[in-house]
């Protein structure tokens, strides 16, 4: 049985290598204008509500779809650390801005021949 709201408590490590985040996301978080208003950004992902392994799923799948010269913002619940080794390998950069405030992270992608 999995329940997607379980989160460890405070005082109990989790143990899934990724950070979860202290407070549950309600909505949009205010985000650098600089990354949505950017012309390259080619999708924006919200994976904060799909239980893992589905957000490294979609994340991928976005990815393989995404132009060269084009960036990917996602909004997660947490730094998924099992992400960055496989953008590495696909030779993509990625910036993660972690917004506790808000319950959420901000991700923004893409390939390194057009790194920012």
């Amino acid at each position: 049985m999995s329940d997607k709201n379980f989160s460890p408590a405070p005082d109990q490590a989790p143990c899934h290598p990724c950070k979860p985040m202290e407070t549950p996301a309600s909505g949009l978080s205010p985000i650098d204008p600089a990354w949505l208003n950017n012309p390259k950004v080619h999708t924006v992902l919200d994976v904060r509500e799909l239980p893992p392994p589905e957000p490294l799923q979609k994340i991928l799948e976005a990815t393989a779809l995404l132009p060269k010269d084009m960036e990917l913002i996602v909004y997660h619940n947490r730094i998924p650390a099992l992400l960055y080794p496989r953008l590495q390998e696909r030779s993509m950069w990625v910036e993660t801005v972690e917004q506790v405030e808000h319950g959420v992270v901000l991700i923004r992608i893409g390939h390194t021949t057009h790194q920012p």
